[in-house]
């Protein structure tokens, strides 16, 4: 990204390109050490159940970070599934409860443009096996998900979230929310 970014000249090829397979080898199925904070960078296996866990690395295959993950994201009272940002209904709602516009908006991320464009250039090619070892490895963290946003799914497209009140927040003296 850094080279896109920054070197004008710098042109991607599938020689100056990071392989899946380089990938794949060094970071993305590599078990995460546990003394180690995670980081979402480089995450292949599970990055939803690490995040919302908290830990990076397992000793009974998920089960106990799984518990955590629906544990911490159960106490939320809202929660924004990014996939759901498709559709007009589920951003016409969300933007309805904020009183807010622009939330299915696109926006430029550091590095966006530069990187769909080598994307472009040089796509990504992911062997068959591959595919089917991390849909594997991330069946813990496919049903974290189904779980948390099954909910929406029954909605069928009738989003119907309360509008929001500011007086049902309570606020730091130094912050306010606006209606």
């Amino acid at each position: 990204c850094q080279q896109l970014v920054k070197n004008s000249s710098f042109i991607p090829t599938k020689y100056n390109a990071n392989s899946f397979l380089t990938w794949k080898q060094t970071r993305g199925f590599v078990q995460s050490k546990c003394d180690v904070p995670f980081s979402f960078i480089g995450c292949a296996v599970n990055c939803y159940i690490q995040t919302f866990s908290g830990k990076g690395c397992t000793a009974d295959n998920w089960l106990s970070e799984y518990a955590l993950a629906i544990d911490r994201l159960s106490r939320y009272n809202l929660i924004l599934v990014f996939e759901k940002f498709r559709d007009e209904n589920y951003v016409q709602a969300i933007e309805d409860f904020f009183g807010v516009k622009g939330f299915g908006e696109d926006s430029i991320m550091f590095c966006g443009p530069e990187a769909r464009e080598a994307n472009k250039k040089v796509p990504l090619h992911v062997g068959f096996e591959s595919i089917l070892k991390l849909t594997k490895l991330n069946e813990m963290d496919t049903r974290l998900y189904r779980e948390t946003t099954k909910c929406l799914d029954e909605l069928a497209g009738e989003y119907a979230f309360p509008k929001m009140n500011a007086s049902d927040f309570l606020t730091q003296k130094n912050i306010f929310v606006s209606d």
